[in-house]
């Protein structure tokens, strides 16, 4: 069952390498996972949010789109074994702990991407594509 589609920046090596690993685990809970910058993902959210992406997204079938850790979280409730940690994350005060660590991460992802020569699965945009 098609449970939505998980969006990260292909541009990006952290975000790349980190869905190439957990692309069977995504897929076995019923999830998808593409770049934002596939082309039908630009004409449904628009090129402001897919082509300059601060969050991976999730976007449902019946058009939500989730952001940040609530990414990781919904994931995480379609499976019985990870629930509980689903549970755990939207308390108040553990769910600012994860979005507080998650958009710190996501702020310096080039730079790790960099230091650590992750590879995107995409190509860097030229100036042209800009």
């Amino acid at each position: 069952m098609q449970r939505g589609w998980i969006l990260y920046d292909g541009r990006c090596g952290m975000c790349s390498v980190g869905v190439r690993r957990l692309r069977a685990l995504f897929r076995q809970a019923g999830f998808v996972a593409i770049p934002l910058q596939t082309p039908w993902v630009v004409a449904k959210l628009g090129a402001g949010q897919t082509l300059s992406p601060r969050e991976m997204g999730l976007l449902t079938p019946d058009g939500r789109l989730l952001q940040g850790v609530d990414v990781y979280i919904h994931v995480a409730e379609q499976s019985r074994w990870s629930r509980p940690l689903a549970t755990v994350g939207k308390i108040r005060w553990v769910h600012g702990v994860l979005s507080h660590l998650y958009r710190w991460i996501a702020a310096h992802r080039q730079r790790i991407s960099a230091v650590c020569r992750l590879q995107p699965d995409l190509p860097e945009e030229t100036g042209r594509d800009k």
